[in-house]
């Protein structure tokens, strides 16, 4: 792999993991928190019946985007492992 490709797709893998961790950051919101306070509650539009997302869903998301930010850290590990060609 050349250089620049590398640089490329190490970019691109770490500008993936910044959203994922921003939205995970966002819906974290949603929960309730250790001090006490009620959770805010997610609203989502149509075509849900209902638009209130349980807290119980809310985590059940964040547990896949951790799980997919965890994917794209291995695969940046693994991209920064690499041996370069400078072809």
């Amino acid at each position: 792999m050349k250089v620049e490709q590398l640089i490329d797709e190490l970019v691109a893998l770490q500008h993936k993991t910044a959203v994922l961790e921003a939205v995970i950051y966002f819906l974290e919101a949603y929960l309730p928190s250790d001090d006490g306070s009620p959770a805010k509650t997610l609203l989502v539009p149509d075509p849900c019946l209902v638009p209130q997302v349980p807290i119980n869903v809310v985590e059940t998301v964040i547990d896949e985007l951790y799980a997919k930010v965890q994917e794209l850290e291995q695969q940046t590990n693994n991209l920064k492992e690499m041996k370069i060609n400078g072809d």
